[in-house]
């Protein structure tokens, strides 16, 4: 079954092993899915409505699923055991129905139960229930299909021993509330995209407003929308961005010029041609040993934490011999298989980054080039899950990988 991009985000979300309460099912094609290919053993398809239940039950009936995912007719989370999921995921709907759902069954996050969750307006209202309720989100992603934005949000319980900071006003706790505080840490392309138009939506507004001689005290309210839409692009603007000011070939001030699928580009009035803004491109690698039953992993740059193998595209080289040369330059191994794994924008240093696995032809760390490498060591799969510097950019790449690995019971 081919499920949307929306759909497909969702159950990505979903933890594997986990037992889910898809509450408004409609079709029931998420639990579906997730039964299906395993990641999850069991889920309840509920619907307050019959119609879209009765889909939900003969779908699930049509791939003989009917004994692991069980349908219920209720009113959101009423008449489910929080004993019975692991995940509770709610999609298709506005923010403020999906707030009293979750508000009216506390015992979900005393139990710590993870939460997916696809509001389909009114995203504040989530995200200031989930920090009420002592909960963090883990990731979200922020998507455009068939015309519309859509916003999915994994959120679990903070655990007792981290160390949650405050965040440093009420108006950054109103800009996180607003518009994700993962998508503005990871500055999200696709947000940016659509803050943008809004920017331009709202000005275009509040000028015809002026025109009409409206009183101010009627657009204030949209005016102080438009005060938090420009300092959410401040925070979203990636780092490098101040390089794509001017035309590479003619130097003429690019103005953003809205671009059919792609949103607001840079644009050169002179030229007549869109600027897409530059980045770096750089690799990282799992490096497997020949038996394919380790990974090494390194220290470097006088940190502490073990991260993976990895290393810039030099101009005129392909990804590829990138892998080939930074396994051989930094751990002194000849790499005798790749495979490309998942790509991911990493906003901090503006760099497009290409993982890959790749198998090496020995396990010998005595040509190591200490001038670029601290320290390395080979760590099982389960000890690489461990050691990996948390929350970076490295294990997300590391975790999807054995993630996959787990999934199809094979290496390389």
């Amino acid at each position: 079954m081919q499920l949307s991009r929306r759909l497909d985000t969702l159950a990505k979300a979903v933890s594997p092993g986990h037992r889910i309460a898809d509450i408004g099912t409609d079709h029931g094609f998420v639990p579906i899915v997730l039964v299906e290919s395993g990641k999850c053993p069991g889920a309840i398809a509920a619907d307050v409505h019959e119609g879209p239940l009765q889909r939900a039950k003969d779908h699930i009936k049509e791939v003989g699923l009917s004994d692991r995912i069980a349908t219920k007719q209720t009113d959101g989370l009423d008449g489910i055991d929080p004993d019975d999921v692991d995940t509770v995921l709610i999609a298709g709907m506005g923010g403020s129905l999906m707030e009293r759902i979750l508000s009216d069954h506390p015992e979900f996050f005393a139990a710590g139960k993870e939460f997916v969750l696809s509001p389909q307006s009114e995203w504040f209202k989530i995200r200031k229930l989930l920090r009420r309720m002592s909960y963090r989100i883990i990731q979200e992603w922020f998507l455009f299909e068939d015309g519309k934005y859509y916003v999915v949000m994994k959120a679990g319980p903070i655990p007792d021993h981290d160390q949650i900071s405050p965040v440093s006003s009420q108006e950054r706790q109103d800009l996180e509330d607003l518009f994700g505080p993962y998508l503005l840490q990871v500055k999200d392309e696709t947000l940016r995209s659509y803050m943008l138009l809004q920017r331009d939506k709202k000005k275009e507004i509040l000028a015809r407003l002026e025109r009409e001689g409206v009183a101010w005290e009627k657009s204030a309210g949209l005016a102080q929308e438009l005060r938090m839409v420009e300092k959410a692009l401040a925070i979203l603007s990636p780092k490098g961005e101040d390089k794509m000011r001017y035309c590479m070939e003619c130097g003429t001030k690019l103005k953003e010029r809205l671009l059919e699928k792609e949103g607001m580009v840079p644009y050169c009035e002179k030229c007549k041609t869109f600027r897409f803004p530059v980045f770096s491109t750089a690799v990282s690698m799992e490096v497997l040993n020949p038996a394919r039953d380790k990974v090494l992993l390194i220290k470097q740059y006088g940190k502490d934490k073990y991260i993976l193998v990895a290393g810039y595209v030099s101009k005129g080289e392909n990804a590829e011999d990138t892998v080939v040369r930074e396994v051989m330059e930094e751990v002194g191994l000849r790499v005798t298989g790749l495979h490309f794994e998942k790509s991911e924008y990493f906003a901090p240093s503006n760099t497009l980054m290409l993982n890959f696995s790749c198998v090496v032809e020995s396990e010998d760390l005595s040509h190591i080039a200490r001038d670029e490498i601290d320290y390395c060591r080979w760590f099982s799969f389960e000890e690489a899950k461990t050691y990996i510097a948390p929350g970076s950019l490295a294990s997300r790449f590391l975790n999807r990988f054995l993630e996959k690995q787990e999934a199809i019971g094979e290496s390389l």
